[in-house]
């Protein structure tokens, strides 16, 4: 397994500073600060570049943007982070694992979808914030194959095919639970689950298709009951759309229309809209990919769209009510391809990782973006994987600040067909991705 291939930092003209001092100052001040990023006060250009001829996106096609560390002018005698790859476990067919991580204080619980050689179980590891020793559950053991898990706030949801192979249904449980409550009906083909918490209790969502229309709904779970469906968006169309949830201050929503990110807040009583939902990027070129993270000061909101005909990783800063407050920064760097994000609030910041293909180099990419400006302080490529498999996992444990980052991808090798799962923990520094309020 490759590890640790290379360090970005976009600052380059800070050389004299010690780097992760430099990078704060800039962003902060608003002066001397990374490529693209104007005055931090301007919010007539939402902090971009005025001399960008397009919507103020910048690096999207921007060759002359550092892609190696060895183009940098500055790298960084020790990096912010160290990371310890593991391997979960290993399928031995070949296809796509999607994987989650849910952290509950003082624990990581990484979940994912692995083949038995007839159906597809959900399995669990428990592992420890900074350790790679796991204690792994397999939690589904049936006739019927469960995929593309999404946990959150104690809580798994999956796609359940009830062994017809035809068409599934999403499935619920509390990840050191027993008991499974179905939240659609059988009848029903119900993909992409999502899942945000709220208060001892849950908001799920999913895809659902009635008739010929595909739905995106919500339903409240309290731990036994489930409150009735809410309708957020139809979609008359085959390709099926996706729903993802955070939590703010409300729980919130985010979804693609016609290459439009949506941002909608819900109720966390009935999970019924309480907003008009809103456009927050500036080009219609989204895709159906997005993740959502907040923090008690703000969010972000990161989704794949088509630029250039490539595939590129774009953030935007959210305030806690879902409006936009930094526009859209492409967070990918040319050439690299981009798709299948995944968000999380750190230490007053953001971190997004995402599968990534730089001309052939495939890999997992993680970006910590700056949580005032929403500029990329630091890139890392975690490890080697193939652009086109799933879903992957992240999270952060709220008690010490260690990340786990999971991910499945073909075994490399002559005539190998098997999928790893992979892990790796991060330790990083902390506080430094968060400008001071007086600084803004």
């Amino acid at each position: 397994m490759l590890l640790f291939v290379r360090f970005r930092c976009c600052l380059q003209n800070l050389s004299r500073l010690p780097i992760w001092l430099g990078m704060w100052l800039a962003a902060c001040s608003g002066t001397n600060g990374p490529p693209g990023f104007g005055s931090a006060g301007d919010a007539a250009l939402g902090g971009q570049d005025s001399s960008r001829a397009d919507s103020g996106v910048p690096n999207e096609s921007d060759a002359s943007v550092a892609t190696d560390a060895s183009d940098a002018t500055t790298v960084p005698d020790d990096e912010r982070c160290s990371i310890n790859p593991f391997e979960l476990s290993s399928d031995s067919l070949p296809g796509i694992r999607h994987m989650s991580v849910d952290a509950s204080g003082d624990a990581f619980f990484a979940l994912w979808n692995q083949s038995d050689g007839t159906f597809e179980d959900l399995y669990r590891a428990s592992v420890a914030p900074g350790s790679i020793e796991f204690a792994q559950t397999k939690l589904t053991n049936d006739t019927a194959s469960a995929s593309n898990p999404f946990a959150s706030a104690g809580l798994v949801a999956w796609e359940d095919d009830g062994g017809q192979r035809a068409r599934y249904q999403i499935r619920v449980r509390l990840i050191e639970g027993s008991s499974e409550f179905d939240v659609t009906a059988v009848e029903f083909d119900a993909r992409h689950p999502s899942i945000a918490g709220v208060e001892g209790a849950w908001v799920i969502g999913y895809s659902i298709r009635i008739g010929p229309n595909w739905m995106l709904q919500t339903r409240t779970f309290d731990g036994s009951n489930l409150g009735p469906a809410q309708d957020i968006a139809s979609y008359e169309l085959e390709r099926i759309p996706r729903l993802f949830l955070g939590t703010s201050s409300t729980p919130m929503a985010a979804y693609v229309q016609n290459g439009d990110v949506f941002v909608v807040r819900l109720s966390p009583e009935t999970a019924a809209p309480t907003s008009t939902p809103l456009v927050v990027n500036a080009e219609s070129n989204a895709l159906d990919e997005v993740s959502m993270a907040f923090d008690d000061q703000a969010g972000i909101v990161a989704f794949s769209a088509e630029a250039g005909g490539r595939n590129v990783m774009r953030g935007i800063l959210l305030e806690l009510d879902g409006t936009v407050r930094r526009a859209e920064r492409t967070l990918s760097v040319f050439p690299v391809e981009a798709r299948l994000p995944r968000a999380i609030a750190y230490q007053g910041g953001l971190a997004v990782a995402y599968r990534a293909d730089n001309e052939g180099d495939e890999h997992i990419a993680l970006d910590f973006v700056h949580g005032s400006t929403g500029e990329v302080v630091e890139n890392y490529e975690v490890a080697a994987a193939n652009f086109s498999n799933g879903a992957i996992g992240l999270g952060v444990a709220s008690s010490t600040g260690d990340i786990l980052l999971t991910w499945g991808a073909r075994q490399s090798g002559a005539g190998s067909s098997a999928t790893l799962l992979s892990a790796a923990s991060l330790q990083c520094a902390s506080t430094w991705l968060r400008c001071s309020p007086q600084s803004l």
